[in-house]
């Protein structure tokens, strides 16, 4: 798109308008009509604020050929150099632009970089103009204004660049979303955060499927009903959450997404697939659950009998060795033989000695402390497996390779496309939804 003229719209975009003009006025004995002014004067409006070119031509393609503006088709488009703004592939291409990953691929991170020689403050007004325009922007304005949000993210992001940021980053997803919004977190956060590590530990849909044995009934059916307890159950209940509690349209968790959950749970799976791998079971090593705790445990008496009866045992039998030597030289010596013998009988009662009975007392919150350890070692492969599934997420590559891993179609894999599809409709959410809400608004 070519430079704005001072009243923000491109030769391209001002020609439109004219020639809009001139063919109503052409049909109408040289006179525009009212109604047809009025649209004209709409689509200027509208586009004028648009900060993005494609933008500007998804919000036309749109107008044009909605009836309600009567731009008909043979009479405005046909024959016109300007057809080209009808053509419905600028809202079926569309995509929003991302400055940061514009600059990123030219600069890496040394455009947001105060220190460096290549920050954008250090840059000529022609190169970022020239920016501007290869970053889909359609002006210089509304390119510096995306500069400058990304840069205020930048120094957020910063904030949490330590040891206790990444804990924060990977523990609490929803408090770093406060942080990055610049605004301070709430308890509604932290609770949901709490909430999520609960259900990613605990797994409840999974281990109802797994009590109830849901996977060995009614065949293929309870199979799959108890796969997707297991992989599907807690994103659900996690966007569930998340649309109650959040009423604000410019964050994200506020909508229930089915394709949220289809997501995760394709993550879930994949995790899955992973973490019982022969790899990482010998990695992780054979953790089992605890076995339920036995109401009684031993009393230190008894198991100090116990022991003692035991090492005196293990005495007398090496003892009696010795013993016996003893006596078979006493007989080569024709020496008294009593002293011998009557040792041989004491030591031979130590041998039969019967343990003590045992004897038996509550536990106490000492004695459950191996059981918890071990519960929580077991747990936390869950809560890791699940956290490190989220941050995958965050990757398209790496999304794509691990649900491709289970989403296995022969000759065919639609994995990739779809994640295409998802990541894709992600990007163009923000700047795509407050598009079509303004020109909804129109109507």
């Amino acid at each position: 798109m070519s430079n704005l003229n001072k009243e923000n719209f491109s030769a391209e975009e001002e020609g439109l308008f004219k020639d809009l003009a001139f063919r109503a006025a052409m049909n109408n004995g040289g006179n525009i009509p009212q109604d047809v002014a009025n649209n004209i004067t709409t689509l200027k409006s509208v586009i004028k604020n648009i900060p993005t070119t494609a933008g500007r031509k998804y919000a036309l393609s749109k107008l044009l050929n909605d009836s309600k503006f009567g731009f008909d088709k043979d009479l405005y488009q046909n024959d016109s150099k300007f057809s080209d703004a009808w053509s419905i592939k600028h809202q079926e291409d569309y995509k929003a632009p991302d400055v940061v990953k514009a600059e990123e691929k030219r600069d890496k991170e040394e455009f947001f970089d105060y220190d460096s020689p290549n920050h954008w403050s250090k840059k000529s007004t022609k190169d970022l103009k020239r920016r501007a325009r290869d970053a889909g922007y359609a002006d210089l304005g509304s390119y510096m204004n995306a500069v400058g949000d990304a840069q205020t993210q930048k120094k957020r992001e910063k904030l949490l660049d330590d040891v206790p940021g990444y804990i924060t980053r990977f523990a609490y997803p929803r408090i770093t979303e406060a942080i990055m919004r610049g605004e301070d977190w709430k308890a509604k956060d932290l609770g949901l955060d709490l909430a999520e590590q609960v259900l990613y530990t605990v797994n409840p849909g999974g281990r109802i499927a797994e009590a109830t044995k849901l996977g060995e009934k009614a065949g293929v059916l309870g199979k799959i009903g108890a796969v997707a307890a297991d992989i599907a159950s807690n994103p659900a209940i996690l966007e569930g959450l998340d649309a109650l509690a959040y009423d604000d349209p410019k964050i994200a968790r506020s909508k229930f997404n089915l394709a949220d959950v289809a997501m995760g749970s394709g993550i879930n799976a994949g995790m899955n697939k992973v973490v019982d791998s022969k790899i990482a079971k010998k990695l992780i090593g054979e953790l089992k659950a605890p076995e339920k705790v036995e109401k009684k445990v031993e009393t230190e008496v008894s198991q100090k009998a116990r022991n003692a009866i035991k090492a005196e045992k293990a005495k007398a039998t090496r003892e009696r060795n010795n013993v016996v030597d003893n006596l078979l030289e006493s007989i080569d010596k024709n020496e008294d033989l009593t002293s011998h013998i009557q040792r041989l009988r004491e030591l031979q009662l130590i041998k039969n000695k019967e343990n003590p009975t045992t004897e038996f007392r509550d536990r106490t919150i000492k004695d459950y402390v191996p059981e918890v350890k071990n519960a929580i070692r077991y747990e936390t492969v869950p809560l890791v497996s699940n956290k490190a599934g989220d941050l995958i997420s965050e990757d398209p590559k790496m999304t794509r390779s691990l649900v491709s891993r289970v989403v296995r179609t022969p000759g065919l894999n639609l994995a990739g496309p779809l994640i295409d599809a998802y990541y894709e409709s992600k990007d163009k959410e923000s700047e795509k939804d407050k598009l079509n809400k303004m020109l909804n608004n129109l109507k």
